[in-house]
């Protein structure tokens, strides 16, 4: 507590970044934190995110907080956005969740825990209402939200997407469309019955579009699954050339001793130094991939 109080009593400790690096941006006043977007690094008061489009992931993750992140669209107006922020008040909450984290942690110390209510537009979020809610549609027909913000679809902007199937459900081309939506937004709300193989966080509009847009609401975006890695890519090639190398070996060899031995012995020859081979690198191989994927992975 000690630690915290010092840390919150000083100077403010700001974060500027991008979407894709981390800001050397001075601050008056304040100590500059190096950390890269999504700023997720303790110690932070207020973070500060330099982009001209602001996305609905990036909408997700300030809305989560702890601390008050702001948005300005050049490193120009960084210094007037970090001044429209409360500091007072996001040192409160952050001393008000010191407290109940030491009360948690030492459950027999006595630390009265302490709770501050989170911003009206945060319990907004939390409930999934239309309030700040951005949604695009996308599909076969038009549908009608009153309360929400609709822009036409697929737009990186919003925070939902809302897929409308057609009178006979979803068509032949249909799964690949939604599917590059949900990879695009990372919520995904459809009128009818997914097509097989869709993310399980897709959500069906059972009892109506307000309540599926809460539902989805309630869970961060959804982010695309990474590529295959190449190790393992390199890894198979590995193991089926295992297969080939010992016999093209074996025939060379047969075909050099059948000038000097019989064909009957050059072949049994080579026959032995193939199972040795195979032999071995049946033996080798699990470390010899385990090295190649610590390599090139």
């Amino acid at each position: 507590m000690e630690r915290s109080l010092a840390r919150l009593s000083g100077p403010p400790r700001v974060a500027v970044t991008s979407p894709v690096a981390a800001l050397e941006v001075p601050v008056r006043g304040a100590t500059v934190v190096h950390a890269a977007w999504p700023l997720t690094q303790p110690g932070i008061d207020v973070g500060v995110l330099v982009t001209e489009r602001v996305t609905g992931r990036m909408r997700a993750r300030m809305q989560v907080g702890p601390f008050p992140i702001v948005v300005c669209a050049s490193i120009a107006d960084v210094q007037q956005a970090i001044d429209a922020v409360n500091l007072p008040r996001a040192r409160e909450q952050a001393l008000a969740r010191e407290v109940t984290h030491t009360a948690r942690q030492y459950p027999h110390a006595n630390v009265p825990a302490t709770h501050l209510p989170r911003p009206r537009e945060q319990r907004a979020w939390a409930r999934g209402t239309s309030v700040g809610v951005r949604v695009c549609v996308v599909g076969h027909g038009r549908v009608d939200l009153p309360g929400f913000d609709v822009v036409a679809g697929p737009d990186k902007g919003a925070d939902v997407c809302v897929a409308v199937a057609g009178p006979n459900g979803w068509e032949a081309g249909d799964r690949e469309i939604l599917a590059e939506c949900f990879a695009a937004i990372g919520r995904l709300v459809v009128t009818a019955p997914p097509p097989p193989g869709l993310d399980d966080w897709v959500v069906v509009a059972r009892h109506g579009l307000p309540e599926a847009i809460a539902q989805a609401c309630q869970r961060p975006p959804a982010v695309p699954l990474p590529p295959v890695p190449v190790s393992r890519v390199a890894t198979a090639r590995f193991r089926r050339r295992t297969l080939w190398e010992p016999i093209i070996v074996s025939v060379i060899v047969a075909v050099g001793l059948s000038r000097m031995l019989p064909v009957a012995v050059a072949a049994a020859l080579a026959g032995v130094l193939y199972g040795v081979r195979r032999s071995r690198r049946q033996a080798k191989s699990p470390g010899r991939a385990w090295a190649e994927n610590l390599v090139q992975g």
